[in-house]
């Protein structure tokens, strides 16, 4: 592990967009989305609600929290919660309306 300043920060790509945003490891998707001027659909930022849920297309999230809405499937599928999910290499996201 990389101590907390010596992490890397990764890139998040929305498909289909040309916007890359930096998303620190230690800093939700969500927030990074956001910070980065993405809209986002978002509620609880629990991972309760499933508002904010996407698809990953490429990389790879990891979560400190459980989540509730999402089904075992649903993650083989490439669905992931970003107000809850921190980033574990770049990505490349599909947003909501998929």
């Amino acid at each position: 592990m990389y101590p907390t300043t010596q992490r890397p920060s990764f890139t998040a790509r929305i498909d289909g967009e040309a916007l890359a945003i930096a998303t620190p490891p230690h800093q939700t998707l969500l927030d990074s989305l956001e910070l980065g001027g993405v809209d986002w659909p978002s509620s609880c930022r629990e991972g309760t609600c499933g508002s904010c849920m996407g698809r990953l297309k490429q990389g790879r999230v990891r979560y400190d929290t459980q989540w509730f809405v999402l089904s075992d499937q649903d993650v083989e599928d490439g669905l992931v919660l970003p107000c809850i999910a921190y980033p574990e290499s770049d990505l490349v996201l599909e947003g909501s309306s998929f």
